[in-house]
């Protein structure tokens, strides 16, 4: 991931109504300060890219913000897909950027049951390299999600294309299985590949400092 595509000039986050939804005139004339909006489709490119194409019989609408945790849903049930950021993000774009990098992740292969430990994994991954690119100051403090990005980042170090070639085969995070990401990287440790297939919400919460 070249670094240089997830930076933003993100201008007095002081001064930006809404999180960012408004665009600012910047140093360049031709190119106003970064939105949400902008933001967005940069960080779908470069997730698409390096983790492979998002399921396209899903159409992403949007961001809004909703109640105290951020999260994907599905207006109506329907084959829409909308990003809701934390009420508390509204008025903190950089708590609303770093909220966005990890729900980005999700819109590669929407589901509507728990994520597994990778796609968790690689979320809160792909967030921290956001937030430290752009010196937004925020990272996770919750101890399954530390866990879910451990697992991701010993896959990924062992190989940084596995994503996107375990993908090529099954394109769900969800329907993934051990066996086939033994298959596809075939050093991996039973042991990581059971875990990283599991579903997060069976790996403890647990708040940390």
């Amino acid at each position: 991931m070249d670094i240089r595509e997830i930076m933003f000039s993100l201008g007095d986050s002081q001064e930006i109504p809404s999180a960012g939804m408004a665009a600012f005139p910047s140093d360049d004339p031709l190119t106003p300060t970064w939105t949400l909006t902008t933001i967005l489709g940069r960080l779908l490119d470069v997730a698409e890219r390096d983790f492979g194409p998002r399921d396209r019989s899903f159409t992403p609408i949007g961001v809004e913000f909703h109640g105290d945790h951020p999260k994907t849903w599905f207006p109506g049930f329907s084959d829409k897909i909308a990003i809701r950021l934390s009420e508390n993000s509204r008025l903190d774009h950089r708590r609303a950027i770093f909220q966005l990098a990890h729900e980005v992740i999700h819109l590669l292969a929407p589901v509507s049951r728990s994520a597994p430990v990778v796609e968790e994994g690689l979320a809160t991954h792909f967030s921290h390299v956001v937030s430290n690119a752009n010196r937004l100051g925020y990272t996770s403090g919750v101890s399954n999600y530390l866990e879910a990005e451990a697992a991701f980042v010993r896959l990924h170090y062992m190989d940084p294309t596995a994503v996107k070639r375990i993908r090529e085969v099954e394109p769900r995070f969800a329907d993934w299985t051990s066996a086939l990401v033994r298959q596809i990287v075939p050093g991996c440790p039973i042991d990581l590949a059971e875990l990283l297939c599991l579903p997060f919400s069976e790996l403890q919460t647990v708040a940390t400092v």
